[in-house]
């Protein structure tokens, strides 16, 4: 009892001192308590939730070393920055680091003077020296927990799907007894299944969050395709492109000029030129791609993160695990490729808690060029189904977008309330239902309103 006392009061001040929170979110305590109790556990928590809290918090008081993984350069530069300002003794290795670089990490993990060691699953399956000393680690009990961080990737039904992260489970062999951690933002009920089926998860403690982002307002409208002159003088540009920056415009005359926001296209060619456009518009705009320099995208992210950039029109390789909590919108230029995807997307608006908005442009032509571009054999039936629900959730006029998003992800509180109009489809309703309402109230004669008047102006 006194030790847990203990535990709950370490894990108090670690999240005050150290993180600045005055206390937890739900289920971060619960989950950090799993973690440090040596258990197996898969969280599945919506963007903003405070996922990396869960993993940071027990390796700062565990033991040894714990090895996270990530897929993206960029996500973990930005997570051992900040744990390095902490003073945590962080470091990442990947196949960008020189050799220099990776003796030094090396005789940092042997010498015991790494807290927490940020891999990418490329690095970790087959970089043999690092294998080794992790062995030995594992030998001597210094190998706290392996966390498998956005471990959507293992899943083909996962929106960033990664062959390595498939590979992950055979780390149970290897390191027996080492507890894995797997957190993800979004899961349908198929990726969790592979997730559970991949990391051997099936006794690990699970916390299943809501899917539910009710601070986000969602609507999906019809893209033109067509050219349009925007301003005189000037040579036609597509009408998406218009749509684009009349959405911007108004979102910054609503929320005060220079609202951070994210604009998702499925080409690099089409962020590089939208990107270009919206700056002759007076738009603090910058593209992101997978193309780019690892500074290039560095650079991108950094001045976005400090405001010197508003808007970022990205691939989908921008934004998973960024730490901002004021993006006001997102964007969809073009239909996205998952449902799973979607919501991991628009998942990154409103993360301080307050509204958001979320504009998907849709259209067929965009559907049958998704559909086109699927030519892997081995993923390209996954593919064209997980594109299916997606285009039933743009052409659905009936349920409400929220409702039919927590439905998909299996979320067990859906209840029978709508979004409170946190979508097109609920808004449309409401309006129909007030404009009935309106009409079906009696209407008192004239007359009759005189007569009551004078009534009352007697007595």
């Amino acid at each position: 009892m006194e030790d847990a006392t203990l535990q709950t009061e370490l894990m108090g001040f670690v999240n005050t001192d150290m993180f600045g929170h005055s206390e937890f979110r739900p289920p971060q305590k619960e989950i950090c308590t799993s973690a440090l109790a040596q258990h197996d556990l898969l969280a599945v928590l919506a963007t903003g939730s405070g996922k990396s809290l869960c993993y940071q918090l027990p390796a700062i008081l565990s033991r040894g070393v714990t090895i996270v993984v990530q897929p993206l350069l960029a996500l973990m530069e930005d997570q051992v920055r900040s744990l390095i300002e902490k003073e945590v003794p962080t470091v990442m290795f990947t196949g960008g680091c020189s050799s220099n670089e990776k003796r030094a990490i090396l005789h940092a993990l042997k010498e015991q003077t790494i807290r927490i060691l940020y891999v990418t699953p490329e690095s970790l399956m087959t970089d043999t020296e690092l294998r080794a000393v992790l062995s030995a680690l594992h030998g001597s009990g210094h190998l706290a927990r392996f966390v498998i961080d956005e471990a959507h990737c293992i899943s083909q039904w996962g929106h960033d799907f990664r062959p390595e992260y498939g590979r992950l489970g055979e780390l149970r062999d290897t390191y027996g007894g080492v507890p894995f951690s797997a957190f993800t933002g979004t899961a349908s009920k198929k990726t969790t299944k592979d997730i559970i089926k991949t990391l051997r998860l099936d006794q690990a403690d699970k916390f299943m969050g809501s899917s539910r982002r009710t601070n986000l307002n969602i609507s999906i409208i019809e893209k033109k395709e067509g050219m349009v002159i925007v301003n005189e003088g000037e040579a036609a540009v597509s009408e998406s492109w218009a749509q684009v920056r009349s959405f911007i415009i108004e979102q910054n005359e609503r929320d005060g000029t220079g609202t951070s926001g994210i604009v998702y296209c499925n080409t690099k060619e089409q962020c590089e030129k939208l990107a270009t456009w919206l700056m002759t518009q007076q738009i603090l705009a910058g593209y992101f791609h997978g193309d780019l320099q690892d500074f290039e995208r560095s650079e991108v992210y950094m001045r976005w993160m400090q405001g010197a950039t508003k808007v970022v029109v990205a691939t989908t390789a921008f934004g998973m695990g960024i730490d901002k909590a004021d993006v006001r919108w997102i964007v969809h230029h073009s239909m996205a490729h998952s449902l799973d995807g979607y919501v991991q997307e628009i998942g990154r608006a409103g993360r301080d808690g307050n509204d958001s908005t979320c504009l998907l442009l849709y259209s067929a032509q965009d559907f049958n060029k998704l559909a086109a571009s699927l030519t892997n054999a081995q993923t390209q039936d996954v593919g064209h189904e997980r594109l299916k629900i997606m285009k039933e959730y743009c052409d659905e006029k009936k349920m409400c977008r929220h409702k039919k998003i927590a439905m998909y992800f299996g979320d067990v509180n859906i209840g029978k309330a709508n979004c409170n109009s946190k979508c097109d489809i609920c808004r449309v309703r409401e309006h129909t239902t007030s404009k009935k309402r309106r009409k079906t109230e009696p209407v008192v004669p004239t007359t009759a309103r005189s007569r009551s008047q004078k009534a009352r102006k007697s007595m």
